[in-house]
């Protein structure tokens, strides 16, 4: 079973969270949501080129279509009732690629294993945020860092997505 809490210590470590129920604002739930699609190209990829261009091809559609949806906002499916379930559902439909895939028994160890890595892309100290940060400056980006509890976060300064830190560790999934 996926951690949901793990994920939120995690989020946590990067910003105050209002841990009451509420609908996000309109920049935390755009990061969410482009998060969410980057790993779904993610395993798209993990297919190769010709289908992460079908796949691609396939949000353009559904993109355009949820933007003619859009026309009519009164039709929408709106509000935190709305939120909770679309949520649920995502939860639903994260399990089919891993039930398809044959990978049910390996979930629980692959998603503690990329939480360990995720946690390792925080910095331990003011140092090697710096140097994070300039390692970033070198290929053009524009990062900055925040301390928060005890780490150190490097975020693009544009998106808030948090990017790796100089001592990040891949997951290990054998």
């Amino acid at each position: 079973m996926i951690n949901e809490r793990l994920v939120g210590k995690w989020i946590q470590t990067v910003k105050e969270v209002n841990t009451t129920p509420h609908m996000p604002t309109h920049d935390e739930a755009l990061l969410s949501l482009r998060v969410t699609l980057e790993e779904l190209f993610e395993q798209a990829e993990s297919f190769g080129a010709d289908f992460l261009t079908e796949f691609a091809d396939v949000v353009i559609l559904a993109a355009n279509k949820q933007k003619e949806k859009a026309q009519n906002p009164e039709k929408l499916n709106t509000g935190m009732v709305a939120l909770r379930d679309a949520i649920a559902d995502t939860f639903v439909t994260a399990c089919n690629m891993p039930t398809y895939a044959g990978l049910l028994d390996t979930t629980e160890t692959d998603f503690n294993e990329v939480m360990r890595s995720n946690f390792t892309k925080f910095c331990l100290n003011e140092t090697d945020a710096g140097l994070s940060v300039q390692k970033y400056a070198k290929e053009g980006r524009e990062v900055i860092y925040k301390k928060q509890w005890e780490y150190y976060v490097i975020l693009d300064a544009n998106t808030g997505k948090i990017l790796k830190g100089i001592h990040y560790e891949d997951p290990s999934l054998v």
